[in-house]
């Protein structure tokens, strides 16, 4: 029959191994921060005539702060895929050029995407066309999982709690099979 003193030490053993699992969890989970955030949006441009040069605008909503990190057309359908298409991106007083980008900080709330559409003049009268665009963000370091020195300082807990309950529990194990008579029995 187990003592008191059994039933703690196994107590804490069991309590050490499965602290030192969420700790190494939480340490070794793959932190999100390099995947980009994207905001699709899409523009049609219907009759659009030889020469023309039109300019649509469309809302997304950013819903935190983040870094616009990339701009991108997913796809472009019918005249707009041989149209020179330039994209603006507004956000309060901030605004960037796809022309000539470069990774900018926006704070959380409706952004603007103007695309402006230049057709050839080759093109046939009446002509439509869609563009579907990628705006993708990297969000700041405050909704990311612990990355760097704060996982290795996890995982470290994690393994040393980890390795002290396997070993008490082993120790009580091998400590049960000792008799009052010194005698180890398996």
């Amino acid at each position: 029959m187990q003592t008191d003193r059994g039933l703690a030490a196994s107590a804490f053993a069991c309590l050490a191994v499965l602290a030192g699992a969420v700790l190494l969890s939480v340490g070794l989970a793959p932190s999100p921060s390099s995947a980009a955030v994207p905001l699709d949006f899409t523009l049609t441009f219907p009759d659009l005539a030889p020469g023309e040069t039109r300019t649509e605008a469309a809302v997304v909503v950013l819903d935190r702060d983040a870094l616009l990190d990339a701009v991108t057309w997913e796809e472009r359908t019918g005249l707009l895929e041989s149209s020179s298409l330039a994209l603006d991106i507004c956000r309060s007083t901030t605004c960037v050029s796809a022309d000539d980008f470069r990774s900018t900080r926006l704070t959380a709330g409706p952004i603007d995407v103007r695309v402006t559409v230049t057709v050839p003049t080759d093109a046939p009268p009446a002509a439509t066309g869609s563009a579907l665009g990628r705006l993708s963000f990297i969000a700041d370091d405050d909704d990311l999982a612990t990355t760097g020195s704060d996982a290795a300082r996890l995982i470290t807990w994690g393994l040393s709690l980890t390795a002290a309950g396997l070993a008490l529990a082993l120790g009580l194990g091998i400590s049960r099979r000792v008799h009052r008579d010194g005698k180890v029995h398996s």
